[in-house]
């Protein structure tokens, strides 16, 4: 059987962000730093430059 796909919630993800931003750190530097697969933080980021605060619809929020 495959892996389980790892849900994130959007504060997550706006966090990651954020960080990916303000730390000075490439991208990858960042995804490795928080565990997650590459080229997913870049799909964040156009995700939240796209659409704002309506970024990320449908996720769980706990």
């Amino acid at each position: 059987m495959g892996e389980k796909r790892r849900v994130y919630t959007e504060e997550f993800k706006r966090e990651a962000v954020n960080l990916w931003i303000t730390s000075g750190k490439n991208p990858n530097e960042v995804e490795n730093d928080l565990g997650i697969h590459d080229n997913i933080l870049r799909r964040w980021r156009r995700e939240f430059a796209e659409s704002g605060p309506n970024s990320f619809p449908g996720q769980c929020k706990t």
